[in-house]
């Protein structure tokens, strides 16, 4: 079954959320945006003593958790039915959303460990501010594809598919700076679970959870044959 066509004002929703997901991205890459949130001095060492980095990521994830129990996106029973269609070659098994269970949790401790960071891992601090704009760059685009994959988008799974790859790349970029963070010796066997590990978790999920968007909307495209959808079905396998 194909999803029905958009809704109206499906295409002003959709250009609104690509514009917001693009205008995040270009102010959290923004090299002075970058630079003011590497300062790792706190507002004020009395009475707010948390730094620029630790407040954004606290937001960030906080707006993420906020937009993922908004209930009504397609992954729930609509979904589940629309990928036992047989022109969809590339789908998860149930169990495996089961994986989103340590990265709640693992994002969960992250985030309050670290508000503390400065004293509980002050080697790894200033990783922690510099993965700031980019885990918040991701946030943001994972927040707004919870408000684009609901049966409004119709076949415009573009949209959808579109910010999962943006949260990929943003979690991507968080990665990078995790692993230097490893190689510089500033992070220890707790600081690799409690930080690395749910974070590059989220980035290898999301990974494949844009390949399953990008199959979903190859999927629902009248135009494509059968045989081109399979041809995308097996080069996301490789």
């Amino acid at each position: 079954p194909l999803p029905a066509p958009a809704l109206p004002y499906a295409n002003l929703k959709a250009v609104a959320i690509l514009s917001a997901a693009v205008g995040s991205w270009a102010v959290l890459r923004a090299p002075e945006v970058r630079s003011w949130f590497q300062d790792v001095s706190p507002f004020h060492t009395k009475y707010f003593p948390l730094s620029r980095h630790q407040v954004l990521i606290f937001l960030a994830w906080l707006t993420n958790k906020i937009a993922v129990r908004v209930p009504g996106r397609s992954d729930g029973k609509s979904w589940k039915d629309a990928m036992a269609s047989p022109v969809r070659f590339f789908t998860p098994s149930g169990y495996a959303f089961a994986i989103w269970a340590p990265i709640f949790l693992g994002e969960l401790i992250l985030t309050f460990y670290q508000l503390g960071s400065s004293r509980l891992a002050p080697a790894l601090h200033p990783y922690l501010a510099r993965i700031a704009p980019p885990l918040a760059q991701a946030f943001a685009a994972q927040s707004l594809w919870c408000l684009a994959f609901r049966p409004w988008v119709g076949r415009m799974q573009f949209v959808p598919t579109a910010l999962l790859a943006m949260t990929a790349v943003g979690l991507s970029r968080v990665h990078t700076i995790l692993r230097e963070g490893v190689a510089a010796g500033a992070m220890r066997p707790w600081d690799y679970v409690i930080v690395h590990l749910p974070l590059s978790l989220h980035f290898g999920w999301i990974t494949c959870a844009t390949l399953v968007n990008l199959n979903g909307w190859f999927a629902v495209a009248p135009s494509l044959r059968t045989g081109d959808k399979l041809g995308l079905a097996l080069a996301s396998v490789n």
